[in-house]
């Protein structure tokens, strides 16, 4: 066995083995393109779908704080002294226009009087 000739250095040989891996590594890169454009199709669906469940979730807790807002006993639930504070304003209203009645009955006395005093005087004088 001639090891020289196995080993003898062939020129084309590599100019073909150049010429072979130069498209071959083009197919490989062309490939790669393809794959890395696919994953970022990918991906930009995934964000696409990731957005549009987390406008549902926004939308689902909108509506869900709405409806509590909305509810009966919301004003009961979450300030539970207002319907006392409530309750001593309605008082204090009911109150106030008492006085304004008292008030107004004691000018009206009080007019009388200074009538009924005038006629005294009148009478007596």
């Amino acid at each position: 066995m001639d090891l020289g000739k196995m080993l003898k250095f062939k020129p084309w040989g590599a100019v073909n083995l150049a010429k072979n891996l130069n498209g071959v590594l083009s197919v490989a890169g062309l490939a790669l393109e393809a794959w890395d454009s696919y994953e970022r199709m990918k991906q930009q669906d995934a964000l696409v779908a990731a957005k549009a469940e987390m406008i549902k979730n926004f939308d689902e807790q909108r509506k869900g704080l709405l409806q509590l807002i909305d509810s009966d006993n919301f004003i009961e639930s979450f300030f539970p002294e207002y319907a006392s504070l409530q309750t001593d304003a309605d008082s204090v209203s009911k109150t106030i226009v008492e006085q304004e009645g008292l008030r107004q009955q004691f000018k009206e006395w009080r007019s009388n009087g200074e009538i009924i005093e005038a006629e005294f005087t009148h009478i007596d004088g």
